[in-house]
């Protein structure tokens, strides 16, 4: 017996029989039907007696706020396109009412690059309010960064795209912008350690893996 054995004399060991019934059930029977307690009545309960109160469920006819419907209506428009007149309607109205809310700026930006291609600078300003907000989307820094691009603004888009990579390492679509854009600056060795660092995670990466034979091709020459 080790010495360190307390439960010896603190938890000695007795036969079931000798144990009230409560310890071995959730309710209490004893074995000698004389010693069993008075019955009373179970206490009412009521709501004040609650210890977690559940929020009450809204009113059914309760309209969704603008910001709420809005953003629903674009989620559901990548699917539908039925629902994207009227979700471009709802997220131009929000974007004018909620210019700090870096998702429905998010949401808008990324609206108006199909819905208007010819006004691409508002949706590179709805872009930019967007992680000026507060938005980490990696998507949200890639689209901005094809806009700023656009615009021969190379250093900002190449800003842009190391940030999404910082976001999110393994966010194949900024590599391959970022590649892109050092292929234009013709940098063809950033542009190949860019692509590498792909194939490091994807290895099985055709359009990173061709870009990178291009790209080598192209800095022999």
């Amino acid at each position: 017996m080790p010495p360190d054995n307390c439960i010896q004399c603190h938890m000695p060991k007795r036969a079931v029989s000798n144990l009230g019934h409560s310890a071995l059930t959730d309710h209490r029977i004893l074995r000698i039907p004389s010693q069993s307690p008075l019955m009373a009545d179970a206490a009412r309960e009521s709501p004040d007696d609650l210890i977690y109160h559940t929020k009450p469920s809204p009113k059914p006819d309760a309209a969704p706020d603008l910001r709420t419907l809005a953003l629903a209506y674009f989620e559901v428009s990548q699917l539908y396109p039925a629902f994207r007149q009227k979700g471009f309607a709802l997220l131009e109205q929000a974007a004018r009412e909620l210019p700090d809310d870096a998702e429905v700026q998010a949401a808008y930006g990324m609206v108006l690059m199909l819905a208007r291609p010819r006004a691409l600078s508002e949706a590179s300003q709805a872009l930019q309010k967007a992680i000026d907000a507060g938005s980490r989307s990696v998507e949200v820094r890639t689209r901005l960064a094809k806009l700023r691009l656009r615009d021969g603004k190379l250093a900002s888009a190449i800003q842009l795209y190391n940030e999404a990579i910082e976001i999110d390492p393994y966010y194949t679509p900024a590599y391959l912008g970022l590649a892109y854009l050092y292929a234009v600056a013709e940098d063809r060795q950033e542009a190949i350690e860019t692509l590498q660092r792909i194939l490091k995670y994807d290895p099985g990466n055709e359009t990173a893996r061709t870009a990178m034979t291009d790209a080598k091709v192209d800095a022999k020459e």
